[in-house]
């Protein structure tokens, strides 16, 4: 790949964001994928959203593997189910940890389901769609006919 422009950027002080702001105009040689015309493009947004989502998911593990967990582990007794496994031949099956995992993959999903429930129920709700109108005044006699009508029932002029 033959880059025809060199820049220097200093994500230091402002971040990726403004840096990306920054960028000179111009086509970077990269055939209209990556960066192009100093504005943000689909591959540096799925990044950003890439690094947003494994900092949310460590944010959401600890919550579940350091609050929920030992809460959880009092409730039921401290079963770890870790220990259980299945010996077939020399192979050591470590279904137990198995096991473990997909509770937590369940207190997690059920974690961020309650969170984005949360948050969206603090939205504003969008007003409903007006409802179209079903009649219309005869630009005639000015009475109020129904929107469908060819021909005004009091005036009896002919609609367009």
């Amino acid at each position: 790949m033959n880059l025809q422009k060199t820049h220097e950027l200093d994500l230091a002080p402002a971040g990726i964001g403004t840096a990306l702001e920054r960028l000179p105009q111009g086509d970077w040689g990269l055939g209209g994928i990556g960066l192009s015309r100093g504005r943000k493009s689909v591959c540096v947004t799925f990044v950003q959203h890439a690094a947003d989502g494994g900092a949310f998911g460590k944010i959401v593990s600890s919550a579940v593997g350091d609050l929920l967990m030992p809460m959880i582990g009092l409730i039921i007794g401290g079963i770890d189910f870790s220990g259980l496994a299945l010996t077939v031949g020399k192979a050591k099956i470590t279904y137990g940890n198995f096991i473990n995992n997909a509770i937590d993959f369940l207190v997690i999903a059920a974690v961020i389901y309650l969170m984005v429930k949360g948050l969206n129920s603090l939205k504003p709700k969008s007003a409903p769609a007006p409802a179209e109108p079903t009649t219309r005044e005869c630009p005639y006699c000015v009475t109020e006919i129904s929107i469908k009508a060819t021909r005004c029932p009091n005036c009896t002029s002919e609609l367009k």
